[in-house]
């Protein structure tokens, strides 16, 4: 991994270690529990709405997004030293 990339996911571990994004996460899990579905009158605020949750959906995966990219690329050098 170059160190560009090193630091690179430093700042996230450094981000998902705060106070702030604790708070972030709670907050927008909160945000996507208050959807209500059930109440959509149409079509286009189907979508908007599909859109808004996929905003949501990804900030909540992203500390675990970040965090299995993070694993597979040392796990993919650790083989490539090993010759596997």
């Amino acid at each position: 991994m170059t160190p560009e990339n090193v630091k690179h996911y430093e700042n996230y571990f450094d981000l998902f270690n705060t106070d702030g994004w604790s708070q972030l996460m709670e907050q927008v899990q909160v945000d996507k529990d208050n959807f209500q579905i059930e109440a959509i009158a149409d079509e286009k605020t189907l979508y908007q709405i599909q859109g808004q949750l996929y905003v949501l959906n990804t900030l909540i995966n992203m500390e675990d997004m970040v965090r299995a990219t993070y694993d597979s690329i040392l796990i993919g050098e650790r083989e490539a030293v090993n010759g596997e």
